[in-house]
């Protein structure tokens, strides 16, 4: 091959890559949102990518094309690309929950309740379907989108995947740190849940009562009135002070990992089915408790708003209330002025009627009247 065949060869393929990566990932997204009945960014990656499924379908054509030229030109058959795909995508499946499995210590997902499954790794139910949907990919889809793509120039293609490249390295490289730091975060975990086991342990024998739950502990109120009971007994005070410090530790972890959205909650939520074989147990107290610490602060919205959605009716009460006020006092100081003014007026024109009435001349007839001509 030249060096512009070799280069063609790459781009394209890095094209079939990223484009049944999206794929596989759109795939996935559908399948826990009908499962799951909610949106999750499925995958290891934070971009709308899946790897594995870029990977094999590039292996799955190359297999394929190679087929076809050893036949003389011939299609492959549905029944080769089935069990061709079945046993290409299961081996990738294999390898790729093997070495991260090897890398993170982490099991992103797990096949240990379906029957005949390798190592939780693999299981003949999946590879069926793997097998189906090589089929339906390599038959239907491919040659669509290949028929779809072929008037696409170089000139093209190029820049746009080196584009999309560098930002695929990038994501590679968060989601590597974000996966290792999963396994960092569950260790801190782990050891607050000792020490809190610890203090628990120490409360349990001063109260005579059972060890506190999770949710008691990631419920400030609800700690409070627990610990409301150490009043009175000894070293209530030194007791107290310890259990709302780790309490307040675990919960300041658990809030990391909610707010770390493209990190260490997102692979929580894009693989509902991970597990830990280290940390096991507090990783399922985590999702618990991030989960709960969820729960409590969508409470405490929603308190929030009913007070402030309360203090603003009240203050718009007390708004129109003042505003009728001081209506009906204008309005009654008119009327007073009014009555007042009317009274006024009454008077003076009985008072007149009753001059009149008695002989009393008003003050103008009072003045001496004018000399008559002659005298």
């Amino acid at each position: 091959m030249t060096q512009t065949e070799i280069f063609s060869f790459v781009v394209q393929t890095l094209y079939w890559f990223f484009l049944y990566g999206c794929i596989g990932w759109g795939v996935e997204v559908v399948y826990a949102a009908i499962k799951e009945r909610r949106l999750v960014n499925r995958g290891f990656l934070c971009g709308p990518i899946c790897p594995i499924y870029g990977c094999g379908m590039v292996v799955l054509n190359w297999t394929v094309a190679a087929l076809a030229s050893s036949g003389e030109g011939k299609s492959v058959s549905a029944v080769a690309v089935f069990f061709v795909g079945m046993v290409l995508t299961t081996a990738i499946e294999l390898v790729g929950g093997w070495a991260l499995f090897k890398i993170y210590h982490i099991r992103w997902w797990d096949y240990s309740n379906m029957k005949f499954n390798i190592g939780g790794y693999i299981c003949p139910q999946f590879s069926l379907l793997w097998g189906l949907g090589s089929v339906i990919m390599v038959k239907v889809v491919h040659p669509a989108l290949a028929k779809a793509s072929s008037p696409l120039p170089m000139k093209v293609l190029v820049p746009a995947e080196a584009a999309v490249l560098a930002l695929f390295v990038v994501d590679l490289i968060v989601s590597a740190a974000a996966a290792t730091g999963l396994n960092k975060k569950l260790k801190e975990i782990d050891e607050v849940r000792a020490r809190l086991r610890v203090t628990s342990d120490k409360l349990t024998t001063v109260l005579g009562v059972s060890a506190m739950t999770a949710d008691t502990i990631l419920d400030e109120q609800k700690l409070q009135l627990a610990l409301a009971k150490l009043e009175g007994r000894e070293n209530a005070a030194e007791l107290k002070l310890e259990m709302l410090l780790r309490a307040n530790e675990m919960r300041a972890k658990l809030r990391d990992i909610s707010v770390d959205k493209m990190g260490t909650r997102r692979l929580l939520r894009a693989f509902p089915d991970m597990k830990s074989l280290t940390y096991a147990e507090t990783l399922a107290s985590t999702r618990a408790g991030v989960r709960r610490l969820n729960e409590l602060a969508a409470a405490a919205k929603t308190a929030a708003k009913e007070v402030a959605q309360t203090a603003k009716e009240t203050a718009q009460t007390a708004v129109g209330t003042a505003a009728a006020a001081a209506q009906t006092a204008k309005e009654t100081a008119a009327n007073a002025a009014q009555s007042a003014a009317q009274t006024a007026k009454e008077a003076a024109a009985s008072a007149i009627q009753t001059a009149r009435e008695t002989g009393v001349t008003t003050p103008q007839s009072t003045r001496p009247a004018k000399d008559e001509p002659g005298e």
